[in-house]
């Protein structure tokens, strides 16, 4: 019944989610076609500074949600509310911090851009950019209830829903305006509305937030969530500075121009996990209520058929991707936004690192796994803004993606499942790296023939050649890991459980 409802409520989100990134993908080729270059670096670059900045989230919300599964489970109303009290005071403050902090770098925004050109009202775009960001933090705290409830569904359909009419917005403002201000402005008011849309659905499934009563957590609640956003800050730390830091290397020490031709891949990359994140995103509550009801053989198998599939999915979109990123560059976006196949291979391997990291990360944060590699993030940061740099000024924009991947395979893809075993399944993660290098192997050697066949296949018109590398990049790798895996225990696991899903 557990499965079912984590297979379910993924599915659900699917259609939703892919509306969104469909009218978000819809919009952002009308912003490339209608603003000029610089404008898109700017828009990357501004986005990543207030992802930084973001960093005094201090991941509140990962640890609350965390501390609300067994209350939950218990229906304890009375340490919900009290959880949900202290993520209000908490979220003002961040509001607060953010707005002030991003003040204060206004002066400074024309260092971050080697070769800065003369745009126009840049202190001014940053403000409405620092503005929205800020009001990402109102009213969003009630929503935790039902993201730690298995509810996450509810939360992510009503954002989806107000991200199809942003981006309708957007496009009717870029249209009729050509303006990148107006394009910002229409942004805010459906911000606040998904907010308290969200907050409003909240209520209503658990009227007991409603309260105006005063709740306070115990001096142990309260030592051990101070703990825990004390070790996820520093996850957030390695987080941002992995994920967000890049634009920012690229816009100092490359140009705003491959800031913008970065930003066109990520158009392309956000439709691929428009696909395989709903699959995954809805299950950390999930997997968080397996696991305080559950008795770990259990949880350790649904673990198996989970990153079986996340294999299975990343191989499959990996071998998509460098089949397809380019010619989809050059068909929405034009010649002049094409990386070398270096480059784009460097941020396919990182996109592939990322998806097999997927759900030992679920699982460790799902477990409240926080504390114990506190320091991994941080190394990796440290030693991702020092590769990049250096790689930066040697092969400029792959150089700083090269950063990103050397940072993740030399910390993150080991120590996750390292802590995730040792202190969460209390097993040697021997029999899981066995397994996770057969993965990678068997991902590298299918990916190449994909892309190898694919390539050389059909030599026609650009569409022709688009269809017949979609086609190499899902039947090779299917084919492949059906044939390969076809008598292993996590392949019959995941049969058995979709055909469960779909007989109920």
């Amino acid at each position: 019944m557990r499965t079912r409802q984590l297979f379910k409520s993924s599915i659900l989100m699917f259609f939703f989610q892919m509306l969104s990134y469909l009218a978000s993908f819809a919009g952002r080729i009308i912003f490339i076609r209608t603003i000029s270059t610089d404008y898109v670096g700017v828009r990357g670059l501004f986005s990543n500074i207030l992802s930084v900045l973001s960093l005094s989230e201090l991941g509140i919300g990962t640890v609350l949600t965390y501390a609300m599964y067994r209350p939950l489970a218990e229906h304890d109303a009375p340490k919900i509310c009290a959880l949900v009290q202290f993520y209000r005071r908490m979220y003002r403050y961040i509001a607060v911090f953010i707005g002030a902090a991003g003040l204060c770098l206004t002066p400074f925004l024309r260092y971050l851009i080697n070769d800065c050109p003369d745009l126009p009202d840049l202190s001014f775009i940053y403000v409405l950019y620092l503005l929205n960001t800020v009001l990402s933090y109102i009213n969003v705290y009630n929503q935790s209830v039902l993201n730690a409830d298995q509810k996450y569904y509810v939360t992510s359909m009503c954002y989806s829903v107000f991200g199809i009419l942003k981006s309708i917005a957007e496009i009717i403002v870029l249209v009729i305006t050509h303006d990148f201000k107006a394009y910002l402005l229409v942004q805010l008011p459906l911000t606040v509305a998904a907010n308290f849309c969200g907050s409003w659905l909240a209520k209503r499934a658990y009227p007991f937030l409603k309260t105006n009563r005063k709740y306070a957590l115990t001096p142990d609640d309260s030592r051990s969530i101070k703990k825990n956003i004390f070790a996820m800050f520093h996850h957030q730390i390695g987080a941002k500075i992995l994920n967000s830091t890049d634009n920012i290397i690229i816009s100092r020490f490359v140009s705003l121009t491959a800031v913008a031709k970065g930003d066109s891949y990520n158009i392309f990359l956000s439709m691929i996990n428009a696909i395989v994140n709903p699959l995954f995103s809805s299950l950390i509550s999930s997997i968080g209520n397996l696991t305080v009801t559950a008795d770990k053989k259990d949880s350790l198998q649904v673990f198996g058929i989970l990153h079986f599939m996340a294999f299975w999915l990343y191989t499959l979109a990996s071998a998509e991707l460098l089949l397809l990123l380019t010619p989809f560059v050059e068909l929405f976006t034009g010649e002049d936004y094409v990386f070398p196949f270096p480059t784009t291979l460097v941020l396919v391997i990182n996109f592939y690192i990322v998806g097999i990291r997927k759900i030992p990360l679920l699982f460790k944060e799902a477990m409240g796994l926080l504390w114990q590699d506190r320091w991994k993030p941080i190394v990796e940061a440290i030693l991702n803004i020092i590769i990049s740099i250096f790689a930066a000024l040697k092969w400029g924009t792959m150089g700083v993606y090269m950063g990103t991947a050397i940072s993740m395979l030399s910390t993150s893809i080991w120590v996750e499942p390292y802590t995730l075993f040792h202190y969460g399944f209390h097993t040697s993660a021997k029999p899981f790296w066995k397994t996770n290098m057969s993965h990678i192997f068997v991902s590298i050697i299918l990916v190449f023939i994909s892309y190898e066949t694919g390539l050389h296949l059909y030599q026609g018109n650009i569409y022709g050649q688009i269809m017949i590398r979609f086609l190499c990049g899902l039947l090779i790798p299917c084919f492949g890991i059906l044939l390969l895996f076809r008598k292993s225990d996590s392949m019959k696991g995941m049969r058995y459980y979709i055909l469960n899903v779909l007989r109920h």
